[in-house]
């Protein structure tokens, strides 16, 4: 005999990408832009699964292998700051995915140019669709 399923009321829904690494040409200095840096993002974009969660089908869900395409086709395009380019990612990932309500992009820069040791620089923006 099978119990019944307690409703489940789903609060958040939401994806994780965790240190996605890239290798990018960002940076104040001409050093940086010629030489390259290794960058780490991280990425939790929240957006309604509750269709995905019935019907286990990709079109229904965000799809991580899309959110990472948009994400190594705006770090190919060299700035000076990551908060620059932290803003080019959200501002193409809410253009190329309307299901995408809010999240949080951080990106780190895993060895800047500084007289310290450090496991890198991180900038983070959480961000909403107006």
């Amino acid at each position: 005999m099978t119990t019944p399923h307690q409703p489940v009321y789903y609060t958040d829904t939401y994806i994780t990408i965790s240190r996605l690494s890239l290798y990018a040409h960002h940076g104040v200095l001409e050093q940086e832009r010629q030489v390259g840096n290794e960058f780490l993002v991280d990425a939790i974009l929240h957006y309604d699964a509750v269709t995905a969660l019935d019907s286990d089908d990709v079109r229904h869900a965000l799809n991580y292998a899309e959110v990472i395409d948009i994400i190594k086709r705006v770090m190919k395009t060299p700035c000076n700051l990551i908060e620059h380019v932290t803003a080019n990612i959200i501002q193409a990932l809410l253009t190329d995915l309307p299901m995408l309500t809010h999240g949080s992009i951080t990106i780190t820069k895993v060895k800047p140019p500084v007289s310290a040791q450090l496991a890198g620089a991180s900038f983070t923006i959480d961000f909403s669709r107006s």
